[in-house]
Protein backbone atom coordinates (compact mmCIF):
# COMPACT_ATOMS: atom_id res chain seq x y z
CA UNK A 1 0.00 0.00 0.00
CA UNK A 2 1.22 3.76 -1.19
CA UNK A 3 1.42 6.34 1.40
CA UNK A 4 1.58 9.71 1.14
CA UNK A 5 0.50 13.38 2.91
CA UNK A 6 -3.15 14.18 0.87
CA UNK A 7 -1.94 17.90 -0.16
CA UNK A 8 0.37 16.29 -2.14
CA UNK A 9 -1.73 13.77 -4.01
CA UNK A 10 -3.76 17.00 -4.92
CA UNK A 11 -1.34 19.75 -5.63
CA UNK A 12 -0.74 19.32 -9.75
CA UNK A 13 -4.08 18.65 -10.60
CA UNK A 14 -7.80 20.70 -10.50
CA UNK A 15 -9.32 17.30 -9.83
CA UNK A 16 -10.95 16.88 -6.37
CA UNK A 17 -9.66 14.74 -3.45
CA UNK A 18 -12.24 12.01 -3.84
CA UNK A 19 -11.67 11.90 -7.41
CA UNK A 20 -7.62 11.35 -6.97
CA UNK A 21 -8.44 8.55 -4.64
CA UNK A 22 -10.34 6.96 -6.94
CA UNK A 23 -8.48 6.57 -9.26
CA UNK A 24 -5.24 5.68 -6.80
CA UNK A 25 -7.60 2.56 -6.03
CA UNK A 26 -8.25 2.14 -10.04
CA UNK A 27 -4.75 1.81 -10.60
CA UNK A 28 -4.27 -0.45 -7.44
CA UNK A 29 -6.84 -2.71 -9.09
CA UNK A 30 -5.55 -3.15 -12.41
CA UNK A 31 -1.80 -3.18 -11.27
CA UNK A 32 -1.29 -3.78 -8.12
CA UNK A 33 1.55 -2.53 -6.24
CA UNK A 34 2.76 0.47 -7.86
CA UNK A 35 5.00 3.44 -6.64
CA UNK A 36 5.82 7.08 -7.50
CA UNK A 37 2.10 8.03 -8.08
CA UNK A 38 1.87 11.31 -9.03
CA UNK A 39 -1.90 12.98 -10.49
CA UNK A 40 -1.10 16.03 -12.64
CA UNK A 41 -3.37 18.09 -14.31
CA UNK A 42 -5.77 16.09 -16.29
CA UNK A 43 -2.77 12.89 -16.18
CA UNK A 44 -1.67 10.05 -14.28
CA UNK A 45 1.50 8.43 -14.02
CA UNK A 46 2.99 5.65 -11.59
CA UNK A 47 5.50 2.97 -11.50
CA UNK A 48 5.17 -1.08 -11.73
CA UNK A 49 6.75 -4.16 -12.10
CA UNK A 50 7.98 -5.07 -15.08
CA UNK A 51 4.93 -7.73 -16.10
CA UNK A 52 2.65 -5.04 -15.95
CA UNK A 53 5.00 -2.22 -17.78
CA UNK A 54 5.26 -4.90 -20.36
CA UNK A 55 1.39 -5.51 -20.62
CA UNK A 56 0.16 -2.24 -20.21
CA UNK A 57 -3.43 -1.74 -21.08
CA UNK A 58 -4.89 0.59 -23.17
CA UNK A 59 -7.90 1.64 -21.51
CA UNK A 60 -8.68 1.59 -17.71
CA UNK A 61 -12.39 2.32 -17.10
CA UNK A 62 -14.27 1.97 -13.66
CA UNK A 63 -17.28 2.99 -15.11
CA UNK A 64 -17.12 6.84 -13.99
CA UNK A 65 -13.33 7.59 -14.66
CA UNK A 66 -11.59 6.33 -17.28
CA UNK A 67 -7.51 6.06 -17.74
CA UNK A 68 -5.86 5.82 -21.57
CA UNK A 69 -3.05 5.20 -22.11
CA UNK A 70 -0.66 7.63 -23.39
CA UNK A 71 2.87 6.81 -22.55
CA UNK A 72 5.81 4.53 -21.09
CA UNK A 73 8.72 5.04 -19.98
CA UNK A 74 11.73 2.47 -19.50
CA UNK A 75 13.86 3.74 -17.61
CA UNK A 76 12.21 3.65 -14.17
CA UNK A 77 8.90 1.12 -15.21
CA UNK A 78 6.83 4.32 -15.54
CA UNK A 79 3.05 4.38 -16.99
CA UNK A 80 1.17 7.50 -18.38
CA UNK A 81 -2.57 7.63 -18.27
CA UNK A 82 -4.90 10.40 -19.78
CA UNK A 83 -7.67 10.77 -17.31
CA UNK A 84 -11.24 11.12 -18.26
CA UNK A 85 -14.31 11.61 -16.47
CA UNK A 86 -17.67 10.50 -17.33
Amino acid sequence: MITFNIEELTAYTYLSEEICLSILGMVEIEFGEIGSFLVEDNCVSFRVYRGYYEDAPQIVDNGSIILKFIDKFEHDFTLSYEIEIS
